[in-house]
């Protein structure tokens, strides 16, 4: 997942590979949550299955997402 010294700094991680193993962690945490919130809604039990029905409904995988979030927010300051 890409990462650049905006993003960095938003998420409060310098450029070493420590801090971008933490940074990788927080977006599988990012995922995770996103994917609870949508089962939860549409009361689906199996994570993969709920997964599998949100990266169908936005068209791609949730970490290229993700990444696209990223780098729209905080490196072009996109607003949502």
């Amino acid at each position: 997942m890409m990462w650049n010294d905006k993003i960095r700094e938003h998420y409060g991680v310098s450029a070493d590979g420590d801090d971008y193993y933490e940074f990788l962690k927080k977006m599988r945490d990012e995922v995770r949550e996103a994917v609870e919130r949508y089962s939860e809604e549409r009361g689906i039990t199996d994570y993969s299955k709920a997964r599998e029905e949100l990266e169908r409904s936005v068209g791609k995988p949730l970490l290229k997402v993700m990444d696209e979030y990223n780098y729209l927010a905080f490196t072009r300051r996109v607003k949502f």
